[in-house]
């Protein structure tokens, strides 16, 4: 298997775009979903990654690879690898590829009870099932687990994708049960950010702008591709379904332009000169233009945000409570 590629960044910032757009290539087998096996502590990170049977394990890892929420009736991937094993219906899909998986060499081959050993066969499986030679898979929040990825893989390429804030951060508000508030969302784009940054003299490490991977497809994956060691391949510029908070591109194809200047009429221009003060140290490095507009005021719209912000955590707080 070839060196493992993995996609990383803020979320709503275009890395399922570039994972659809990387397993058009006839060489890389894309991780369907994210599979949070390097996330220690996180929501979404599944419980179940901990035990040592390998049987649990299994079922814990097919499901967190697959798993779409809406899908699953709703549940995450821990609530819903928590009631299979007690006994509970496991999805056909999931279910027929566990049983092709559980009687293969790579599973055979797993040498101990361990979350990675087992994602690393399934990865395996995988990319022998599809011809391919190496694998692609994003967790935006792997960004934070990057020692932990060199770790197990010291050979791994990675890529952190970022977006304006201007438009990643409507596009957090907008999305469905997503609690977070205009500064939340920018001082979690600003962390991003700031790792990415660090790591971009890694000769292993590929910080990409979303904007010009849209307005400038082929150019931005030919010159993807060579850091990649793979050849270009056409198939990387088929249209991909967009994956939106917003309601009228959800389900469409892209690569859309027309969707990178959004944020001008969703944003007033209070939000944005916000926007541009929290996240705008940067810009410079990132190639993002700020807007002109600096309206009075500005200090006492960031207390009124900041309240705003605390009142999104005590939220947050008693839905995890329920």
């Amino acid at each position: 298997m070839k060196a493992p590629i993995f996609i990383v960044g803020e979320g709503r910032s275009g890395t399922t775009a570039l994972r659809r757009n990387l397993a058009e290539h006839p060489n890389i087998w894309a991780v369907p979903k994210e599979s949070y096996v390097f996330v220690k502590q996180w929501p979404q990170a599944n419980p179940y990654y901990q035990s040592k049977n390998l049987n649990d394990l299994t079922v814990a890892l097919a499901i967190g690879m697959n798993r779409v929420g809406q899908s699953l009736k709703k549940r995450g991937a821990a609530q819903y690898t928590k009631d299979v094993l007690a006994g509970g219906k496991l999805d056909e899909n999931i279910a027929e590829f566990l049983s092709e998986f559980r009687n293969s060499e790579d599973f055979k081959a797993i040498q101990d009870a361990n979350h990675l050993e087992v994602f690393d066969a399934i990865c395996r499986f995988n990319i022998e099932k599809a011809g391919a030679t190496r694998f692609v898979e994003k967790t935006p929040f792997h960004l934070f687990s990057l020692e932990d990825i060199s770790a197990r893989y010291p050979d791994a390429q990675v890529i952190g994708i970022y977006r304006d804030p201007r438009a990643v951060i409507p596009s957090w508000m907008k999305r469905k049960n997503s609690f977070k508030s205009l500064l939340s969302a920018a001082f979690s784009w600003n962390r991003a950010a700031r790792v990415m940054l660090a790591k971009k003299q890694d000769p292993n490490f590929k910080l990409l702008k979303y904007e010009d991977l849209i307005s400038q497809p082929e150019a931005t994956l030919r010159d993807l591709t060579d850091f990649l060691g793979e050849e270009f391949s056409t198939d990387l510029l088929k249209e991909q379904k967009a994956n939106s908070s917003f309601d009228e591109d959800r389900g469409k194809a892209g690569f859309k332009e027309s969707s990178l200047d959004r944020w001008k009429t969703i944003l007033s221009p209070m939000q944005i000169a916000l926007i541009d003060s929290v996240c705008g140290k940067y810009y410079h490095e990132l190639a993002i233009v700020p807007s002109a507009n600096k309206p009075l005021f500005l200090g006492l719209y960031y207390v009124w945000e900041l309240c705003k912000l605390n009142l999104f955590k005590i939220l947050k707080l008693l839905r995890r409570g329920n």
